[in-house]
């Protein structure tokens, strides 16, 4: 079949139009835009030029580039941009800013190209060779997956290289483009002299601020529906003058404030050269600070939206660690209600030259939902940026949140971890510290190896509270950082996971850890842990907390102590109390007090949490309703409800089958029962326990399970089962998390086999306890039953795609895999011989297994 050029170019731009990687139009994209003309700068490079490691003197300068990734063979490209029209342009004001490299031909497979910063400037694309070529930088700004077809841009991620060049004053940038994969293949791309194909640098801009018109000024706006637990905003603020007062403040989503006396948390440069922080009726500071006009400081708002305070830190213009400016300040007496965060303003008393300048006003994300790749389809990092003063010299900090594990345990590998803010984020070796919920357990990274001081089982959808406690460092030269972690089932006691772990030593990588600037969320599958209610404090301030906490003597002292910041107890429900019923729980958290203090804040907050909910609670929760149960011919219950509602929330169901426990439930209204006998009638009820542990209990649900005759079998021989039994079980690499089940496409072509087989027998170890040895499920290999799901359920056998089994479903055939390695097939074969003589003896269900045999015997 022929193919018109207009087909082929139709085919090839819908290929592209697919990938998302089709240049984006724009008017006039061949000029070169002033930054005052609009939001989007185009830049067409001045100098680019490709060297060869095979021609090491040759200079390749002409209409097309080519790379190459083979060792001894390898070919980069160069690239010159002039900065002049992006002059006088703040860093601050660029939003995106992408490189635009077009693929010529068809030439090549996939390569993956990087690209890296060249400090080096001067060199001239007539002259460049690889021998005299500037050195480029060892990290990777961004990366690209190029494909084959043709006339197809790839953008490359350049924004923040962009900003630190400006704000160094820099009028020239040059990058390099290096293969990162090694494959003996060319790509070449079109140059600049190519005009209509050439490569650009787009930088979009955002507007620019406009020139003050009056005394109030709206810095930032965040929007609405920013609550939470505790909040923080940071910003940078350089006063204007010390002639007037130029004061900075937070309002909430919607506010118009006429005047400073509207901001319910407000900064003040004074015209007596010192800063202050508005205390209920007036401006205080806990530590004086004085100030110079012109220069910056960095300001960052912890902020209690349930009580009303906040706590502020200053950070001088090099002066290296944060001053603590304001604690538990109350919002201004003056202000509107501050219900959620919604923007950050300036403004003056007298003149607008007063009004202090205000740039980089962040509201910090406290909710984090976990992603499988450490990078989106851009190349941009997934990782999440904290606050920018969170510097670890000679400081202690703890970072707390509350962690939830909605998928399950057994089959889920997820972590929160965190990272130096210089470092880029390509894989788990970026990151120093990692607390990790690994197959129904929870540890955390210790040096090179994951480990836990103290086992702790994770289970689904229960809310976990966790305190990660940064060190200071010891040492010298590149020093040693340890963490502590502390984990607490709701109203549970907490326990200490990680005893002075050491964090990842980056002494090899080129990379510092000076600083926790940023997270990242990750497991193999997006959205199987969420983190809420996350803040970075500081570790002096709570320990000082927690000092107040166990010198308390009276209930006034006691609730001071319990309502500072710095603690970071949850005081949502806590707010709804009068002085009265707080006092009590001020008189609960002084009864729990063992006698040598609370030894940490998690322990504190298990008391509080438990006082709170039960001077609350008024009425027993309703009973689960509706509770329905349908028995498979796994022999697994399905057991779902209506769920119950309460005044304090429910805190977890507990699942009973003839009046036996069977299960807890945690944030979900149904749940699997397992290990039924067949032909069997059950009755289940489920009982819902409020925050208090009051209780309600549902009517009963009853069900039986299928008899003898519907369950499943199937026609293995002990020999095919031998045989697939008899190779290596993984040939799996645990670093890597790679390898396959080299068994899975060997079974025997008369019989069952591939992915369909493994479901099968599945479905017969579930029902047939013969193909299960005596301790269970506790000889399956949690690497294995990750590495079994991701060969079958992931997609790579299509006849199991899809097959909705559960861990629990999963655990039986890894079982019946190791035992019968174990024991070998002669105890298949003598189960396969007993069923026999049982079905002879069952006229019922004789017929049906002598027909298998049959068939079986045939086809032998």
């Amino acid at each position: 079949m022929r193919l018109s050029w207009k087909k082929l170019v139709s085919a090839a731009l819908v290929m592209a139009l697919l990938v998302g990687l089709v240049y984006p139009a724009a008017s006039g994209r061949g000029a070169v835009a002033s930054a005052a003309s609009g939001t989007t700068v185009e830049l067409v490079p001045t100098d680019d030029a490709f060297t060869s490691a095979v021609a090491k003197d040759a200079n390749a300068n002409g209409t097309w580039m080519q790379l190459k990734g083979s060792i001894g063979g390898q070919r980069y490209i160069y690239m010159k941009f002039d900065l002049t029209a992006l002059a006088g342009v703040d860093a601050d004001r660029i939003e995106n800013a992408k490189v635009w490299l077009k693929k010529m031909g068809t030439n090549g497979t996939a390569m993956t190209v990087g690209l890296r910063a060249v400090d080096d400037t001067s060199w001239s694309e007539s002259t460049l060779t690889w021998n005299n070529a500037p050195v480029y930088g060892s990290q990777v700004l961004s990366q690209q997956s190029v494909l084959s077809t043709p006339d197809v841009y790839y953008p490359f991620d350049l924004a923040e290289y962009l900003k630190t060049q400006l704000a160094a004053g820099k009028s020239k940038l040059a990058i390099a483009f290096v293969p990162i994969s090694t494959l003996n293949e060319n790509m070449e791309f079109y140059a600049r002299e190519s005009t209509a194909n050439t490569p650009k640098l787009v930088v979009e801009l955002k507007d620019e601020p406009p020139a003050p018109t009056g005394l109030m000024q709206l810095v930032q706006s965040f929007g609405g529906h920013n609550k939470g637990h505790l909040r923080v905003v940071e910003f940078d603020a350089t006063p204007a003058s010390t002639t007037g007062n130029g004061t900075v403040g937070i309002t909430a989503d919607g506010a118009a404030p006429a005047a400073a006396a509207d901001f319910p948390i407000a900064l003040r440069f004074g015209t007596d050269g010192t800063i202050k922080a508005a205390n209920a009726a007036g401006f205080e500071s806990k530590t004086p600070v004085n100030y110079t006009a012109g220069q910056k400081y960095h300001v960052k708002a912890m902020i209690n939206l349930s009580l009303g305070t906040y706590d502020l830190w200053l950070t001088p213009p090099n002066a290296g660690q944060p001053v603590l400016l304001a604690a538990d300040y109350a919002f201004a007496a003056s202000a509107p209600a501050l219900n959620d965060i919604g923007g950050v303003h300036a403004t003056a008393d007298a003149q607008s030259t007063d009004v202090p300048a205000v740039a980089n006003a962040r509201l910090i994300a406290d909710h984090f939902v976990s992603k499988a790749p450490f990078k989106d389809e851009q190349g941009q990092s997934l990782a999440i940026l904290l606050e920018s003063d969170n510097s670890l010299a000679n400081r202690s900090y703890a970072i707390k949140f509350d962690m939830n594990l909605t998928g399950n345990p057994l089959e889920t590998d997820a972590l929160i971890s965190y990272a130096d803010r210089s470092v880029t984020l390509n894989g788990f070796p970026d990151l120093a510290y990692i607390v990790r919920s690994n197959f129904g357990n929870f540890d955390a990274r210790n040096d090179n190896v994951y480990a836990s001081s103290h086992p702790l089982t994770a289970q689904a959808n229960r809310t976990y509270q966790v305190e990660v406690r940064i060190n200071p460092a010891s040492g010298t030269g590149q020093p040693t950082r340890t963490y502590d972690v502390w984990i607490a089932s709701e109203g549970e006691q907490p326990v200490h996971l990680a005893d002075q772990f050491k964090a990842r030593n980056y002494a090899n990588t080129g990379y510092a850890l000076n600083n926790i600037g940023q997270a990242f969320v990750y497991s193999q599958a997006d959205g199987l842990l969420s983190i809420d209610n996350h803040v970075v404090q500081d570790g002096q301030r709570l320990d000082e907390a927690l000092a107040r906490v166990n010198a308390a003597s009276g209930e006034a002292a006691m609730t001071a102590a319990l309502e500072s910041n710095a603690l970071g107890l949850p005081m949502e429900r806590y707010r709804l109390m009068d002085a009265a019923k707080r006092a009590q729980v001020a008189q609960d958290v002084l009864a729990g007090r063992p006698a040598e203090g609370y030894a940490h804040a998690l322990s504190v907050q298990a008391v509080f949490v438990s006082a709170v909910a039960n001077r609350l609670d008024t009425e027993n929760p309703t009973a689960p309703a509706n509770v329905q149960v349908a028995i498979s011919n796994t022999m697994q219950a399905h057991v779902s409800w209506t769920a119950s509602s309460d005044d304090t929330g429910i805190l977890y169901y507990k699942v009973f089958r003839d009046g036996a426990e069977v299960g807890t439930v945690t944030n979900a209204t149904s749940f699997v029962d397992n290990g039924l006998a067949p032909a069997t009638e059950y009755t289940y009820v489920v009982k819902a326990y409020d925050l208090v542990l009051k209780e309600a209990v549902s009517q009963p649900a009853t069900a039986s399970s299928p008899g003898e005759q519907a369950q499943v079998r199937i026609p293995f021989s002990a020999e095919a089962i031998a045989t697939a039994f008899g190779q290596p079980l993984l040939d799996y690499n645990l670093e890597t998390h790679s390898g396959t089940l080299k068994w899975v496409m060997e079974w025997r072509e008369e019989y069952e086999k591939s992915a369909n087989a493994l479901k099968l027998l599945t479905l017969l170890s579930a029902s047939a306890p013969d193909y299960i040895g005596p301790d269970g499920v506790t000889t399956a290999s949690a690497k294995a039953l990750q590495h079994l799901r991701s060969v079958t359920a992931g997609g790579n056998e299509p006849g199991f795609a899809g097959n909705g089994l559960s861990g629990q479903g999963y655990m039986p055939l890894l079982s019946a895999i190791v035992m019968a390695k174990k024991e070998g097939a002669r105890d298949l074969e003598r189960a396969d011989r007993r069923r026999e003589r049982e079905a002879r003896s069952d006229d019922s269900g004789g017929s049906l297994w002598r027909q298998v045999r049959l068939r079986r015997r045939k086809r032998q």
